[in-house]
């Protein structure tokens, strides 16, 4: 079916096909499948020789069966991606599937997914530890590779500029027991959530100085309430003016129910 009010959309492969017109062909249904977007499953024969090797304990074994396997990470992303943009869920509750953790599912819809597997390798991922970026103290570490990253939505980050009037007008009202912070901007997200973190450090990991990552900061969060209440009360006393990041995390509309499918890991991979 065409879209005729989309102009600008690239195509996603079993989703949206773009003609040589520029319409935007897309596909109706009411839920999607990896399949239906051309994920390759592992083979049912490799598939029962991977379940064999691993019973007798043979890994060495089950990752050489899924060496020549087809990954399904571009896949498995792109059916998350046109499930996003129609608001529809995803299903898929039979099927094994190999993924290298090289694209990462943006999840926004109920997903099914009991029933399938999900295979990780010994070329899964990246060959290094990552623990992600920490907000004020290692910023520009690199962030872990994901499989699917479930989204809601997005916060509202306090600007450089709103840091600085909020150090200067609200922060002091961040102490231990209080349940009241007049900060205007809070009151249009009754029912969401306000989070604060401190510049100032609470705690150093193990006594360790040196490490930034081995610092923590203060910091603490709260139910909104109407016209500046707090529903809980805030259980630091954080140094005032000291907020370095803040963020409004708004209240979703629903739940998002994301049932996992059954992962099992080979090799070395991260």
């Amino acid at each position: 079916m065409v879209n005729p009010d989309d102009t600008t959309s690239g195509e996603i492969p079993g989703g949206i096909l773009v003609d040589v017109l520029g319409r935007r062909w897309y596909r109706q249904a009411e839920f999607v499948s990896y399949d239906m977007f051309m994920a390759p499953r592992v083979p049912g024969a490799t598939l029962l020789a991977v379940q064999v090797a691993l019973a007798m304990g043979n890994c060495s074994s089950a990752i050489a069966y899924l060496s020549g396997v087809e990954a399904a990470d571009a896949a498995i992303q792109n059916a998350h991606r046109y499930a996003n943009l129609l608001n529809i869920p995803v299903r898929q509750n039979d099927g094994a599937f190999l993924v290298l953790v090289d694209h990462e599912a943006e999840v926004r819809t109920k997903t099914s997914l009991g029933g399938s597997i999900i295979f990780t390798s010994a070329d899964s991922g990246v060959n290094e530890i990552r623990w992600g970026p920490l907000r004020l103290l290692d910023p520009t570490a690199p962030e872990p590779k994901r499989m699917f990253n479930i989204k809601g939505k997005e916060r509202i980050e306090l600007t450089p500029a709103e840091l600085a009037t909020f150090n200067t007008s609200y922060s002091q009202y961040l102490k231990k027991g209080s349940n009241y912070l007049p900060y205007p901007k809070l009151y249009p997200y009754y029912g969401g959530m306000f989070y604060a973190l401190s510049n100032e450090v609470e705690i150093y990991r193990n006594g360790n100085r040196d490490n930034p990552r081995d610092r923590v900061l203060y910091r603490d969060f709260s139910r909104i309430g109407r016209n500046g209440a707090l529903t809980e009360r805030i259980v630091k006393d954080i140094p005032t003016g000291s907020i370095g990041y803040a963020a409004i995390i708004p209240k979703e509309d629903d739940f998002l129910e994301f049932e996992c499918p059954h992962f099992i890991e080979l090799g070395d991979s991260r």
